[in-house]
């Protein structure tokens, strides 16, 4: 700006700085102050606008400065009339009589008046209180990847494990024909997708990130103490809320690799409906360039979703989720003198098929959310050995809720029921020759009831959250009661305590029963249910702070006690540990650490107690390093996590009464105890990724190019989900896929 330009736009703001001018023959000047109306008094009117508009040669304005003072030079003589303008202030006209080179002094003060909108509507949810430090957040989902890193792929807590150590004939198992797989049945976790419960809804196998980041709402991670609304979890509970697609515009995104590809895509369906989808998978582009032959692990999903807004504050989703995840075992050659075998048939695989329908609206005051779920579990297992086999098992759930929210003062009353129904099918045949099923097995159980919880506060510092819950269980006679407390205290501004407290019931699979009754044994006791009803007690003590702007820190402690899950010679099982997590956020970059130790024992002090520790770790990096380009570190390390036994041959005897088996220095459990089983050894991930962002125009529309280069770190040593022994070649557990760091290249595009 020239300095004239500068000079003129200080006189029309501060009219009062301007030299005074000559006044000319046959006018006069008006000069004064503008006061209005403040919340408890008057004040100047900085800015008010002073106008003269009845003049022959056109209106003349003035801007009142700062102190409120106006000043109009040259007004034609005579009367004149003055307006005095506002924003938030009725206009205020005077009439004045204008000597002829003189001045009038004329002070003036307006009333005030709201400025007047059209009625506007605005529709949200009801957000949960921030008060509860018990319900985290995992905007990042850094934490929700660190439960992942210990989630089991289903295999073992399907059951499926025991079925296959029936099916291969011994226990317990010869070091030199076992196959470990990473997890245990002491994860009793509820995993729900829109409110459909779920076992593996994110990629385990680490070559893909473990969830969709750009699919998610809403990820609500409680490691104890959660709501009377859930009626399972005795591990944790994990809540993922998908994303409504956009309504205003065609969206896609497509992106390439040598490991997999993505797409991304969402368009409107009218003016009040929209529809999204994302799919994701490995493909097999590079078998041969970045390893010799197939590669080990497989993965493919793909989420849909619909949402319909019938008319404002009202909601209709669909939501429609497959995946399937598989590795690759090569145990073919065990059995190749029994025959041929398929294609395929040495992949260990897994998967969900999940439709969930939603509805969200009010009735009155009352915020209504309605659930209805259906999902079917996949998993089978090959088993090598005289006679080559496949073990596989299956788990379908049809779940109803209804979910009821009104404000009742400062306080909200929640309360609502479910049905869930449980229909599980285990299975095994043979590979090659025709030969009758090994054993084939189904059974069912319901689940149904409710609760009522409130929450509101007591006093400026404390707020309260307590509510109980009813189920019955189609297994068992008699209704179990679920309290829950939760009593938050405001230590400071920035910092919050919460004591939760609560217990917990869900179905758990009885799979040695399952077996046994398939395969005809008659010493099973009656009435061993098939599936009995577990239970958890949970105390949790947890900080919540806000160190400094942008620094968010986390502290958990939790004591546990589970019920109908035994370890070892029926003794019951107890947890304890803490969570850190630790969340900087800035304008160019986001990181976090996170922190989980846990340690499980048995109840009772029995000849074979035992204790497990287990411990992860979860750190990384997120940002922009310059306008175009950013990095993204992720590091990842555990130690303790237990491995379940899996025979893969047959052996025609079983000493079941001989010595305990040990393995490198270490005795193999049993895997059908909750603390089970085998060796454990730390495992490591570290993934850096640098990308870059391009924006050139395309068609008139704006198109962002977001090139990347990753390097994935320790794959012989990353989350791998099964490993085997050679005690001939080497004393270790060894993965069954073995790669030490894999460069990949590729390339997304947004439009």
């Amino acid at each position: 700006m020239s300095v004239n330009a500068t000079i003129l736009a200080l006189l029309v703001v501060f009219p009062g700085l301007a030299p005074a001018a000559p006044q000319q023959a046959g006018s006069g000047a008006i000069r004064g102050t503008v006061r209005g109306q403040m919340e408890t008094a008057v004040g100047p009117l900085a800015f008010a606008l002073v106008e003269v508009a009845d003049t022959p040669g056109g209106a003349l304005t003035a801007v009142a400065d700062q102190s409120g003072s106006y000043a109009l030079r040259n007004v034609p003589v005579g009367r004149r009339r003055l307006r005095a303008l506002h924003v938030g202030y009725r206009t205020l006209e005077v009439e004045v009589l204008v000597p002829a080179d003189g001045t009038v002094v004329l002070d003036l003060e307006l009333e005030r008046e709201p400025v007047r909108l059209a009625p506007i509507t605005v529709w949200g949810e009801l957000p949960a209180p921030i008060l509860d430090t018990v319900r985290r957040p995992a905007t990042s989902l850094a934490e929700a990847t660190l439960r992942a890193l210990e989630a089991s792929p289903g295999l073992a807590e399907l059951g499926l494990a025991a079925a296959a150590r029936s099916a291969a004939g011994g226990e317990p198992p010869d070091p030199s024909d076992v196959l470990f797989m990473r997890g245990s049945t002491a994860d009793l976790k509820l995993v729900l997708l829109d409110g459909a419960p779920v076992y593996t809804p994110f990629h385990l196998g680490g070559l893909l990130p473990s969830f969709e980041a750009t699919t998610l709402r809403r990820a609500d991670l409680y490691v104890g103490g959660a709501p009377a609304r859930y009626d399972g979890g005795l591990s944790y509970i994990l809540d993922l809320r998908t994303r409504a697609p956009g309504r205003d515009r065609l969206r896609s995104t497509v992106g390439l690799d040598f490991l997999g590809a993505r797409l991304a895509v969402e368009a409107p369906a009218g003016s009040h409906a929209a529809l999204g989808f994302t799919s994701r998978a490995l493909h097999r582009l590079a078998d041969g360039l970045l390893w010799s032959g197939r590669s080990p692990y497989g993965y493919l999903d793909a989420l849909a979703r619909l949402e319909l807004e019938p008319r404002p504050g009202q909601r209709v989703s669909a939501t429609g989720f497959w995946n399937r995840e598989s590795v690759y075992l090569d145990l073919s050659g065990a059995g190749a003198a029994a025959g041929p075998v398929s294609r395929g048939a040495d992949d260990a695989r897994w998967g969900n098929n999940v439709l969930a329908l939603g509805y969200e609206g009010s009735l009155g005051s009352t915020a209504i959310e309605l659930r209805g779920a259906f999902t079917r579990y996949d998993a089978r297992l090959p088993l090598a050995g005289v006679l080559p086999r496949i073990a596989r098992g299956t788990s379908e759930r049809t779940r109803f809720a209804a979910d009821l929210r009104r404000e009742l003062g400062s306080g909200v009353l929640r309360y609502g029921a479910s049905f869930d129904h449980l229909a599980t099918e285990y299975g095994a045949r043979a590979l090659t020759a025709p030969d009758p099923t090994a054993f084939e097995v189904s059974t069912g159980a319901t689940a149904a009831g409710g609760y009522v919880e409130g929450e509101g506060p007591l006093g400026l510092e404390l707020r309260i959250r307590g509510g109980l819950r009813l189920d019955h269980f189609s297994t068992e006679s008699g209704v179990r009661a679920a309290p829950r407390l939760a009593v938050t205290w405001l230590l400071t501004e920035d910092a919050l305590v919460t004591l939760a407290l609560g217990r917990y019931h869900q179905l758990v699979r009885n799979a040695d029963t399952l077996v046994r009754i398939a395969a005809g044994d008659t010493a099973v006791p009656a009435g061993e249910p098939i599936l009995p009803v577990a239970s958890g007690s949970h105390v949790v003590l947890a900080l919540d702070q806000l160190l400094t702007p942008g620094l968010h820190l986390g502290l958990e402690g939790f004591v546990k006690r589970f019920t109908g899950t035994t370890g070892a010679d029926g003794a019951a099982l107890n947890a304890s540990g803490i969570d850190l997590r630790i969340l900087r956020q800035g304008p160019r970059a986001t990181a976090w650490l996170g922190y989980s130790l846990t340690w499980y024992w048995e109840a009772e002090r029995t000849a074979r107690s035992r204790f497990q520790g287990r411990h992860l770790l979860s750190a990384g990096v997120t940002g922009r390093v310059a306008e175009r380009a950013g990095i993204d570190l992720r590091l990842a390390f555990g130690d303790g996590l237990p491995y379940t036994t899996i025979p893969v041959s047959r052996r025609e005897t079983a000493d079941a009464a001989g010595p305990p088996t040990r393995l490198a220095g270490r005795e193999i459990v049993e895997s059908s105890a909750p603390l089970a089983g085998g060796p454990t050894e730390d495992f490591l991930r570290l993934d850096l990724e640098v990308f870059g962002i391009l924006r050139p125009g395309w068609a008139g529309r704006r198109v962002e190019i977001r090139p990347y280069a990753k390097l994935l770190n320790a794959l012989d040593r990353r989350d791998a989900l099964f490993y085997y022994f050679e005690p001939w070649h080497d004393p270790r557990v060894r993965p069954v896929a073995e790669l030490s760091f894999l460069p990949v290249v590729g390339m997304e595009w947004t439009f």
